[in-house]
């Protein structure tokens, strides 16, 4: 007899904790459906671009959470772009000379819809910037046809493709995905150090599978680093 109402106990503690676990963890899924669901609500047609204009640009530094993002030469220092959820609306500002994108995202995953962002910078011909830094967690890097001392890039997933560019010191580090670098000088003025744990790493058009070294003629540098994905400079 005892053994019997010892069994139910058990059975009936056991199943109180089954129910509770479920209901807690229901709740943690509700909530963060629920917290998608009001951040699409909130959107609005007028809020889904951008489009600034700014002068007297000597650095640019962008921090992104899911941005296709685009440097290219054009007439002025311009940022423009369209997003399809608010919460990815890029924030613009310029402080000291310093042109600054900044998009926050957001940390959760589930809910409906897709979401993207796609932003472009134009840079003029004869500007001469000190430095670009990206720093992207999704998203591919493109850099076209314009000029800055220095080009740093730290990107999470997705491909970076750099062509055209003068630069004294370019420096790359992504996760997963290709890296293309092409300058606008010769390959031989760089001291070029690249590597892969997973592809291959060519230069020039040579395969050198995993890493490649070579001192430049210059002082000028690239280095380059995926953890997953080929390395491609020429």
């Amino acid at each position: 007899m005892k053994k019997i109402i010892f069994i139910i106990v058990l059975a009936v503690i056991t199943l109180s904790c089954i129910v509770y676990g479920i209901n807690r963890n229901l709740g943690d899924v509700k909530e963060i459906i629920h917290a998608d669901f009001d951040a699409a609500k909130d959107e609005t047609s007028d809020t889904n671009s951008i489009n600034q204009s700014f002068s007297g640009i000597s650095e640019i530094e962008i921090n992104a959470a899911i941005m296709e993002l685009k440097l290219e030469e054009g007439p002025s220092f311009n940022v423009s772009g369209s997003f399809d959820r608010a919460y990815l609306k890029p924030e613009v500002n310029v402080k000291n000379g310093t042109l600054q994108v900044n998009q926050k995202g957001k940390k959760r995953t589930m809910g409906p819809g897709t979401r993207k962002c796609k932003v472009v910078v134009t840079i003029p011909r004869d500007a001469s910037l000190n430095a670009v830094y990206i720093n992207s967690n999704v998203g591919d890097i493109k850099l076209r046809d314009f000029t800055a001392r220095t080009v740093g890039i730290n990107l999470n997933v997705g491909e970076i493709d750099v062509k055209k560019v003068a630069f004294e010191n370019f420096s790359c580090s992504n996760n997963v995905g290709k890296v293309s670098v092409d300058p606008e000088d010769s390959i031989d003025d760089y001291g070029i150090t690249a590597s892969t744990d997973v592809g291959d790493v060519r230069v020039d058009g040579h395969s050198y599978k995993r890493s490649y070294n070579q001192r430049g003629s210059s002082s000028k540098t690239i280095k380059v680093n995926t953890n997953v994905g080929e390395v491609n400079i020429r």
